[in-house]
């Protein structure tokens, strides 16, 4: 009988032992609370944080321009942690993200490179500088600065397609290309991708334009003019015209204009597939002749 009591005396206190006190209850809430709460920044914050990634960006390049490599490594790591504090989503577009990512990472590439590349390392900090502007300044960039010297490749480019010159058409169309190379992340940044889409077709119409033999100065020329506007449109510049427009007091309806930009490029690769075609039958043409040539010996 005192042994049974004993035994129950026994079992109640391992029981009571068991049950968590109120600390422990404390301490497993605790562990289900998150540890660091995400702090949404305000908008006069989040202005700050872009100045100093502009900021940040700029001295990456006067660094490359000094050869500072050291101090531009550390730079660009600092960039990078300051990019993870900006709101991409709510001041681009997707492939603006990845234009001015990608601009980072090329340039953190070059500048770690085991063999560094002086003109290499001044271009990917300069894409990176103008693509970091363009997220903070979207009307006013500095990569809008280069409207000038579109508007001068463009007209050189018109000069030698009326010439016509083959030799300088292509010689200016790779300054544009050059120009364009160097904008292009900022442009993607800033613009909607369509527009982005529509202006590389119409610099890859003007690099099939300097391949075409023989060179074809006056559909050049007329695609000169009829882009004129695009660069209006690139810059931002206001206009009361249509991205394709008749010159003035010709009196046609800009319809025709705008499809006359493709009857150019039809023309031209249908002239491709010709010469394509007769250089064919000229080389069968050639192998008939070797083939009598070899049964008359």
């Amino acid at each position: 009988m005192f042994s049974r009591f004993f035994m129950v005396i026994i079992l109640c206190g391992l029981l009571v032992g068991c049950q968590p006190s109120a600390a422990s209850k404390s301490d497993s809430n605790t562990e289900l609370r998150p540890i660091v709460e995400q702090v949404v920044p305000t908008k006069q914050d989040q202005q700050v944080v872009l100045e100093q990634f502009a900021a940040k960006a700029e001295k990456v390049y006067r660094g490359a321009i000094s050869g500072e490599a050291i101090q531009v490594r550390e730079d660009i790591a600092q960039i990078e942690l300051m990019l993870k504090q900006i709101p991409l989503g709510q001041l681009t577009s997707v492939e603006g993200i990845r234009a001015l990512t990608n601009t980072i990472i090329e340039t953190k590439r070059t500048v770690n490179a085991v063999s560094l590349n002086p003109d290499r390392w001044l271009l990917t900090t300069a894409k990176m500088r103008l693509a970091v502007d363009a997220l903070v300044n979207t009307k006013h960039g500095l990569w809008t600065q280069y409207y000038k010297a579109f508007i001068e490749d463009m007209d050189q480019l018109e000069a030698a397609a009326k010439a016509p010159s083959k030799e300088k058409f292509a010689s200016t169309f790779r300054g544009l290309q050059q120009h364009y190379e160097l904008i292009r992340p900022a442009v993607i940044i800033v613009h909607p991708a369509d527009f982005v889409e529509k202006f590389d077709s119409y610099v890859s119409f003007l690099q099939t334009a300097t391949q075409t033999e023989p060179f074809q100065g006056q559909h050049a020329a007329e695609a000169i003019s009829i882009g004129k506007p695009l660069i209006q449109e690139l810059f931002m510049k206001r206009t009361d015209k249509p991205t394709f427009v008749p010159p003035v007091g010709t009196g046609q309806d800009p319809w025709i204009w705008i499809v006359g930009i493709g009857a150019v490029v039809v023309t031209v690769l249908t002239y491709v597939g010709y010469r394509k075609y007769r250089y064919e039958q000229e080389l069968a043409r050639q192998k008939k002749l070797r083939k009598r040539t070899d049964r008359n010996k």
